[in-house]
This record gives structure tokens, sequence and C-alpha cells, in this order.
């Protein structure tokens, strides 16, 4: 199934938020997405200060994501809602992940 960029971001973004600091393995799999295409999304978010990479030594690092980019899902979350109605995408687990973010 095809997903825009836009879903990808999203989707890495609230995974984030719910899982907390992930590395790239673990956020691959939960996104389902080739390592090079999220590299270069995790780009994308970390150049608009959504998404920063914490480095653990040696090559390790996680991602996390940031006060921005939980700015940016509350934000999108009632629009993506609406998309949910008209049956586009599911992106229930945003409102969720608000809840638990204090939004």
């Amino acid at each position: 199934m095809y997903r825009s960029k836009l879903q990808i971001c999203i989707e890495i973004l609230c995974a984030l938020a719910s899982n907390g600091a992930m590395n790239l393995m673990w956020l691959r799999t939960t996104v389902e997405l080739e390592k090079t295409h999220l590299i270069q999304h995790l780009k994308l978010l970390t150049n608009h200060n959504l998404v920063e990479k914490q480095n653990l030594g040696s090559n390790n690092g996680v991602y996390v994501v940031t006060k921005r980019g939980l700015t940016v899902l509350k934000v999108v979350s009632p629009i993506i809602k609406e998309a949910h109605k008209i049956q586009l995408r599911d992106f229930k687990a945003i409102s969720g992940v608000l809840t638990v973010a204090g939004y």
C-alpha cells in the first residue's frame, strides 16, 4: 500500500511519541519501512526539529520526538480524525498518544 511522505512522517512521530526513544532497527520494524527510506524521513524530521537523535556512543543512537514534534501531532490530529471518518487511513492511535503526552 502506498503511503505519502506525510503519512510516513506522522507514523514515525506517533511511534516515537507512544514508545519513547527508539533505535533505528526497532523504528524500522514499527513503521515497516526500508532502512534507506526511514533514514531519509528521519533526516527530514530532524531538519525540522520534530525528531532528535541522541547518541549513546559508538554508533549507537536512539531517536526521540521533540516538544515541537508533539505540537505538530496535536495540530494534525483533528485533520487525521476527519480523514479517518472518510476512511482514508486509520490514525486512531494519535489520539491516544496525545492524551498520554498531556495534550
